[in-house]
């Protein structure tokens, strides 16, 4: 099942002082090594040259060289992909929650409509607000789920948010469901 990571995880396996960059390499190798697609989104891409090269950010920010080359590296493997936003995003987006969406809340929705359009089911982050955030996310857009738990896990360090296979971007939010356990 392909996955996709939030910025803060590539931030953690530039950044060798903090304690959760083992833990981050390790998944990042795990994640690009297949067989399933690591996605890697624009925003997230852009994200992380945003913070590890910047000063206030970053006790030690990289260089705009270094943080360029470790992305092409990753884009260089044969199961890391990145696309864009497909033809109808905007009504993806507002349909994701977009349309109450306000400050980190904007560029987190970005990133599960991207996931959405590209059927990208699992995003491994460290970000407890945007965990809530999705956890939040996946309760209103499931109709009918009475527990966020089963959507979101641990992997290590790290978190990921699963959004289950029957719930697409080509559903669309009112198709959305939970099928009933039996």
């Amino acid at each position: 099942m392909s996955a996709s990571v939030d910025a803060n995880i590539l931030v953690y396996a530039s950044n060798e002082d903090d304690p959760g960059h083992q833990p981050a390499v390790t998944l990042l190798e795990r994640l690009s090594a297949g067989p399933d697609l690591l996605y890697l989104f624009w925003p997230t891409i852009l994200g992380y040259l945003r913070i590890t090269t910047h000063p206030r950010a970053q006790r030690y920010p990289i260089t705009p060289v270094s943080a360029i080359a470790n992305i092409e590296a990753l884009l260089a493997l044969p199961h890391v992909v990145s696309v864009g936003e497909q033809d109808g995003f905007w009504a993806t987006y507002l349909a994701s929650g977009g349309a109450h969406a306000r400050g980190n809340a904007v560029p987190e929705t970005h990133l599960a409509t991207l996931m959405r359009e590209n059927g990208v089911r699992i995003l491994y982050t460290r970000d407890r607000g945007f965990r809530r955030r999705l956890s939040e996310f996946l309760q209103r857009e499931l109709t009918g789920a009475n527990s966020s738990r089963n959507l979101v896990e641990r992997c290590g360090d790290f978190v990921a948010g699963q959004i289950p296979s029957h719930c697409s971007a080509a559903s669309g939010p009112s198709r959305c469901r939970i099928p009933a356990r039996r």
